[in-house]
């Protein structure tokens, strides 16, 4: 309804003739001149970018080869750059506005600075006349759709997992962050267009109705905007937090509208979401793997401790990484189920090490290919907060449950130049189960211990309640007992307490019953550790904030952990 006003009101849509003059025929005549330029400008754009990161990679890889001692400095314009702030729900940072407004701005650029060379004379008895102003805005409404197309296309490239891009450029939290903002960008010039069109056949039509469904092309067009709008909906952060699987399932089926009836509205359609949809589709296949449970365990906190054999030759695991997990044996199903979990730990697993005769013939079903003594599992601890995950919770009784799950996912780089062992001192801060990722921070440090540069490890762990320390007490003790390195677990506990006392505490762990100053807190490490440190968050959106900015503060190296899936 706001594009509508704003065609209607700058007289984007409708102009007056002044039929006092003999009347100028004119005709639109199409060009997709747009749409090439656009794409070559965005390819351009993307290689540049695919070359950067690789090339510091490279640099890394080569330095790290050689023995060289790698540097760690965080310069002013950098830490200005990477400052965090929250608006409307939102987190922003002043590099984050400045490569949004450079796309904002490239596209406006495209749309407007390309001219009117695509108005004709025309001499045929009996065209209706039209007035130059009336093509330009017509052309201004095609430019909107031809970038819509190609922004729409790339968001869906970037919204795979498991794709070379991920793999060897850029890391996934990124490629969705770019998700997000070329398909509102798409959105939005989809919109422009749509309006106009609407508004330009009501004009003839005077019927809304058939404003909307006057032709095939009219029809296509509509049922596409409707489902861009699902997409906009299904994408709020209240949708997905009351139902991931209601936010999946809207995706999805929008995603599979918005091509169909692409496929049927224009013919540039084609050349653009065939390439998208064959790299989606390889995507989906590489990230559902059928798989059994090893074992599963209830802990308290409603947290359950599940190992899920590995169905295929295991990866080097990297700690921080995580998969899809859909509590589903369908290949279809799990397009809609599948949800992330951090990986805590890969364990290697045995025929001989089951009890029955049915958990080994489990093992064999789940890998096939793989010979016993290269059996492995996946480590997670989930907390039954949803529909789905309460299910889980339902089959601890029940250890023959079949489920789908991905490759792992995420990159070893902290920031495409430094990974963990790189550092004196590792900082990490969790809220809850958000321990997960660095307990397999810790299990690397265990199994490297003599291999890394890292002599200190802190750990910063807020909870709610002691029942989710209990769940996660023998990992934490365990780590206690095996790492020779410097480490001190802080734990604060913020909610009510039981009069229940944890005992035979590991000097290691200290307990507090009150909520952290971060500020206070990462100071005091700072004057004991240094600057060659990095800091790990896995927290809720204002702690991670938060402790980013202080983090830039003292120029240490940050990972943050952002499930925006």
């Amino acid at each position: 309804m706001i594009l509508i006003q704003v065609n209607n009101y700058t007289s984007l849509v409708t102009f007056p003739v002044d039929n006092s003059q003999k009347p100028i025929k004119l005709k639109h005549k199409r060009s997709y001149r747009t749409i090439v330029n656009y794409f070559i400008v965005l390819s351009v754009l993307l290689l540049f970018l695919f070359i950067k990161s690789y090339y510091k990679q490279y640099i890394y890889r080569h330095r790290k080869i050689l023995g060289v001692q790698i540097t760690h400095t965080t310069s002013t314009l950098d830490r200005w750059l990477r400052w965090e702030w929250r608006l409307f729900n939102c987190t922003l940072s002043l590099s984050s506005v400045l490569k949004i407004g450079f796309l904002f701005l490239m596209n406006m650029m495209v749309i407007f600075i390309n001219g009117s060379q695509n108005i004709v004379h025309v001499s045929t008895v009996g065209d209706e006349p039209v007035s130059t102003m009336d093509i330009k805005s017509k052309e201004i409404a095609n430019r909107h759709a031809q970038l819509s197309v190609v922004n729409m296309a790339l968001a869906v490239c970037l919204s795979t997992k498991l794709s070379f891009i991920q793999k060897m450029f850029i890391d996934i939290s990124d490629t969705l962050q770019w998700h997000k903002w070329l398909s509102v960008v798409a959105i939005g010039e989809m919109l422009y267009h749509a309006t106009y069109q609407i508004h330009y056949n009501y004009l003839k039509k005077h019927s809304l109705y058939l404003a909307f469904f006057s032709s095939n092309r009219y029809t296509t067009g509509t049922w596409m905007m409707i489902a861009m709008l699902c997409l906009v909906f299904g994408s709020h952060p209240v949708i997905r937090t009351l139902s991931y699987r209601l936010f999946h399932i809207s995706h999805l089926m929008s995603f599979f509208v918005l091509v169909g009836m692409g496929f049927l509205h224009h013919w540039t359609l084609y050349i653009f979401y065939i390439m998208v949809v064959l790299f989606w589709l390889v995507d989906q296949f590489d990230r559902s793997y059928l798989t059994k449970v090893h074992q599963l365990q209830q802990l308290p906190g409603d947290i359950i401790k599940l190992e899920v054999l590995i169905p295929y030759t295991p990866p080097t695991f990297v700690p921080g990484q995580f998969v899809f997990i859909s509590f589903s044996s369908s290949w279809f199903l799990s397009l809609f189920n599948a949800h992330p979990f951090s990986i805590c730990k890969v364990e290697q697993v045995t025929k001989n090490d089951t009890e029955d005769e049915d958990n080994r013939m489990s093992l064999d079903e789940a890998s096939p290919s793989l010979p016993s003594s290269e059996l492995y599992a996946y480590t997670f601890y989930i907390r039954a907060r949803g529909k789905q995950t309460k299910k889980i919770y339902e089959y601890t009784q029940n250890e023959k449950c079949r489920l789908r799950i991905s490759k792992p996912l995420g990159r070893k780089y902290l920031n495409n130049k430094a990974e963990y062992g790189d550092f004196k001192t590792i900082i990490m801060i969790a809220d809850g189960t958000g321990i997960t990722p660095w307990i397999s921070v810790l299990d690397y440090l265990q199994n490297k211990e003599h291999l890394v540069k890292t002599k200190h490890v802190h750990l910063i762990w807020c909870i709610h309640s002691l029942d989710t320390y209990i769940a996660f007490e023998e990992e934490l003790k365990m780590f206690c007992r095996s790492i020779k390195m410097d480490m001190e677990i802080d734990v604060y506990v913020t909610g009510t307490t039981d009069d229940e006392m944890i005992s035979h505490l590991p000097s290691q762990i200290k307990f507090s019953f009150f909520k952290p100053n971060f500020s206070q807190l990462l100071s005091s490490l700072q004057e004991q550790y240094g600057d060659d440190s990095a800091l790990s968050i896995c927290a809720h959106e204002g702690t991670v904030v938060e402790c980013n900015n202080i983090g830039l503060k003292y120029s240490w190296i940050i990972k943050k952990e952002r499930f925006c899936f």
